[in-house]
């Protein structure tokens, strides 16, 4: 795996929905963002294939807190996208496994144990996330509150 492979990381509060392109866990590309109706998968996939960035990307990461997605959501975005599906979240969820080493739990379609492990290990830089999820998701608590307030 590359150094500098494109991710996609998404988080979901309600209704923001944020979208991080980085090179591996160093570099931020990109940001979008959407505000969702109801239907969250399609306005995803939308979003990133709407994007410039869409042919660069290489995974798709997704934060498991606020989308709750379950193994046929991730079957679904994986033939829409045409890309790795990996959803990390801090705690088990349907379809998850444990990686201990991350204290992360972990669904994945489109790729393999070892190139998860890989990118997990490419993306985490001291925080309890991978970096690209953890700044998507704050972006997007950001961008709520901005809107709230």
């Amino acid at each position: 795996m590359k150094l500098e492979t494109r991710i996609a990381a998404f988080s979901y509060v309600r209704p923001v929905l944020i979208c991080v392109v980085y090179r591996g866990g160093l570099w931020l590309d990109g940001v979008l963002s959407k505000i969702v109706g109801e239907n969250l998968l399609d306005e995803l996939v939308s979003l990133i294939k709407s994007s410039s960035h869409y042919d660069q990307v290489n995974y798709v990461m997704l934060d498991y807190r606020g989308m709750g997605f379950h193994p046929p959501h991730l079957k679904m975005l994986y033939d829409a996208l045409k890309r790795p599906i990996i959803v990390v979240g801090d705690e088990a969820f349907p379809g998850s496994k444990f990686f201990g080493e991350f204290n992360v739990y972990v669904a994945f379609i489109g790729v393999g144990l070892d190139a998860v492990r890989k990118l997990l290990k490419l993306t985490f830089r001291g925080f309890s996330f991978p970096e690209p999820l953890r700044v998507s998701r704050m972006l997007a608590l950001s961008l709520l509150d901005a809107m709230t307030s």
